[in-house]
């Protein structure tokens, strides 16, 4: 299980209670905080837990055991089980697989990290900028290949930005007097963090790319106008010839079935509706098209609703790829844009050494992602621009 690093800024103010009153409580701005790894100051000063304050897991709060005053600046780290941060909430890729298709991740295998004593709780690792979802810490004892796992959350959490390590008391058990291993990947010019802040626009880039949602299944309603024309309808002088279905095409593919099909007419204020039974219209899941078999679209404006579901059982690995090809061309151009002060070359001497140009070596590797864009685009298909 993945937790995410937290921290929360407030005032005194923020707090229940009076101003310098003891027992104040300050809730979190994002739930399912843990206890482990907590760390609070108010007004710079650390709080020591049970003594200065305690936290509690129902309310997703901090009681303060003393005073606090409401111009006191209070500052808390935590981590957090709560999934609703918008750095995090693409559902097409994820930091690690960014951080692979960018080529900016360094693996280390089995980093020794120190030794348990049964009863030191802190470890650091040599590196900081942990990508999420790539580490796993193990124990063992010297010289022996057969480790052994331990778990995040029960026996340790990872504040992966930092690379601080902090065990549980069941980690501090498990641990005892072995070694403790970690092998995780990690990025020397750019934060987990940092990198988490780019999926959800590159979601959102995906999907007007595409013109297509590719997600899980959901709702959508999406209204259309009828027919606007005064031409007769009529076959005659003309024998009777069949006369092809009325049909719409949704805005997205992947669509698995219809909710409802309804003709609407305005007057006013007041819509009346027809509904439309479900057994007259027919979908075809692979073009999105809905084909009215029984009924004539009315002429009128936005006056045909179509509530239906769509989305996909699981995101294609193209999609997942593309989404990690869009966040790291952002990537790159974070890294491109702070290397305005980075050293290129020296001279000691009568020894001259060039390393290699960032800015060069970005343009090449940004060409080569946007390459990669173009074809996939082209495998998966662009937004029509029609209505």
């Amino acid at each position: 299980m993945t937790v995410n690093p937290r921290s929360d800024k407030k005032l005194g103010s923020a707090c229940t209670g009076v101003d310098g009153a003891s027992n104040r409580t300050l809730t979190l701005d994002f739930t399912n905080a843990v206890s482990t790894g907590m760390n609070v100051w108010v007004g710079a000063v650390w709080q020591e837990p049970d003594t200065d304050y305690t936290f509690s897991t129902v309310t997703n709060a901090i009681t303060f055991l003393k005073p606090v005053e409401n111009i006191f600046i209070i500052y808390v780290s935590y981590f957090s089980n709560d999934w609703s941060s918008p750095t995090s909430s693409s559902v097409y890729t994820n930091t690690l697989q960014v951080v692979r298709t960018a080529g900016v991740g360094v693996e280390v295998f089995d980093e020794v990290v120190g030794t348990g004593n049964s009863s030191a709780t802190s470890f650091d690792l040599d590196n900081g900028n942990v990508i999420d979802g790539s580490y796993i810490l193990r124990y063992g004892t010297s010289g022996s290949n057969s480790l052994t796992n331990l778990t995040e959350i029960t026996h340790y959490v990872l504040s992966i930005d930092e690379g601080r390590i902090l065990l549980t008391a069941a980690g501090v058990t498990a641990l005892g007097t072995n070694i403790l291993y970690a092998s995780y990947v990690h990025s020397p010019k750019m934060s987990n963090t940092n990198i988490a802040s780019y999926l959800l626009a590159s979601d959102k880039e995906i999907e007007r790319k595409t013109g297509n949602y590719w997600g899980t299944v959901k709702s959508e309603t999406e209204y259309f106008s009828g027919r606007n024309t005064a031409y007769p309808t009529t076959d005659e002088p003309y024998a009777t010839d069949w006369d092809e279905p009325d049909s719409l095409t949704l805005k997205y593919k992947g669509c698995t079935a219809l909710t409802s099909v309804k003709f609407l007419t305005r007057g006013g204020t007041v819509v009346t509706e027809q509904t439309i039974a479900l057994t007259s219209v027919d979908l075809n899941p692979d073009t999105s098209v809905v084909t009215f078999l029984n009924d004539r679209i009315p002429n009128g404006t936005r006056n045909v609703q179509i509530v239906y579901s769509h989305g996909y059982a699981t995101v294609d690995s193209q999609i997942s790829e593309l989404t990690a090809l869009f966040a790291s061309l952002r990537v790159f151009a974070a890294i491109t844009g702070g290397s305005y002060d980075d050293t290129t070359g020296f001279t000691l001497g009568r020894l001259q050494v060039q390393i290699g140009e960032v800015y060069v070596n970005a343009r090449e590797v940004v060409n080569q992602l946007q390459n990669r864009i173009s074809s996939i685009l082209n495998d998966v298909g662009y937004k029509m621009d029609v209505m």
